[in-house]
């Protein structure tokens, strides 16, 4: 009898996937046993994945719950930010790109609990990053003069494939817009990408 064998914890205890090649191998006066035996580890393995994923399914609903209770905005930190993005408008071409992008990722940080500005590493770079609603999602934050192009986005999207076995997304925010190939490839594609451009910054009123 051969079997591959993939452990699962599941409250201490390790349940394994069993995959039969060749029963014949089983002596004759254990194969009713053993055949038992792999019906209930069959059926221990179903139960287990039922409960993670009704597990899943709660933590998100959860979380779609709470987004929908109403909570108090804190006004002054929302002024904050646009006071900060009213000087931001006049500094120099670089450093107004820096300071719009860690602006950016703490208002992120302000609405998602779980956001993480940028980080670099090896032939990478990402601006930021947060979760919501099941998802990660990747962004690129960007002031230039020109609109962003088609292939700028494309190397988001490409790392977002990449991340977590493919199931992240990406925001793509663009001061000065994007250019027209940007919505064809969108078309075209089906991206994963979300575009944004000249973000309103709420006022002191929250509006």
């Amino acid at each position: 009898m051969k079997r591959v064998m993939t452990g699962f914890k599941s409250q201490g205890q390790c349940l394994l996937r069993f995959t039969w090649r060749d029963i014949h191998s089983v002596p004759p006066e254990r194969k009713d046993q053993a055949i038992a035996s792999l019906k209930a580890l069959q059926n221990a393995y179903r139960l287990y994945e039922s409960q993670q994923q009704y597990e899943r399914e709660k933590k998100t609903q959860r979380e779609r719950e709470e987004r929908l209770t109403i909570s108090d905005l804190d006004h002054s930190k929302l002024q904050s930010f646009r006071d900060r993005f009213d000087s931001i408008y006049f500094l120099e071409p670089k450093e107004r790109g820096d300071a719009y992008e860690k602006l950016l990722n703490e208002i992120f940080g302000y609405y998602f609990p779980n956001a993480f500005q940028g980080f670099n590493r090896t032939g990478e770079q990402l601006d930021g990053q947060f979760y919501f609603d099941s998802h990660w999602y990747f962004v690129e934050i960007r002031w230039r003069k020109e609109p962003t192009s088609a292939a700028d986005i494309s190397v988001l999207r490409d790392r977002a494939t990449s991340g977590f076995a493919g199931d992240v997304r990406a925001v793509f925010v663009s001061y000065n817009g994007f250019s027209p190939d940007c919505f064809e490839s969108l078309e075209a594609r089906g991206e994963r990408v979300i575009f944004a451009y000249r973000l309103r910054l709420p006022n002191r009123f929250g509006v």
